[in-house]
């Protein structure tokens, strides 16, 4: 092993094992709120293709704009909370955040369609 012994190797393991652990959860969390964030969108669709199609007394204009600031107020409140809980989750060594952030993660991934 040019020189290195087992047991140097053999401590490394558990800290790169924990590393990838929480990396894995990331990549497989994003996903989740990519999908959110999309059918969010969608419904927005819908609902402004629905108004367009009927004759309505109110601007179409501000329901627009109403509900496009509305949406992207929860997509900067999603993704920055998020990346909190990211950073909390890789940078902190503490088995309580970590288990305060998997557990989080497990309520939005039991709540999140997809």
């Amino acid at each position: 092993l040019g020189g290195t012994s087992a047991s140097s190797v053999t401590q490394t393991e558990p800290e790169d094992y924990v590393f990838y652990n929480k990396v894995l959860e990331i990549l497989l969390d994003f996903p989740d709120f990519i999908t959110l964030s999309t059918y969010m969108l969608l419904a927005l669709v819908w609902g402004e293709a629905l108004l367009k199609s009927r004759r309505h007394l109110f601007s179409t204009l501000a329901f627009r704009r109403n509900w496009m600031a509305l949406y992207l107020i929860f997509n900067v409140c999603l993704y920055s909370g998020q990346l909190v809980l990211y950073v909390l989750f890789l940078f902190t060594s503490s088995p309580a955040v970590v288990d305060a952030v998997f557990l989080l993660l497990a309520c939005f991934d039991l709540s999140i369609p997809g």
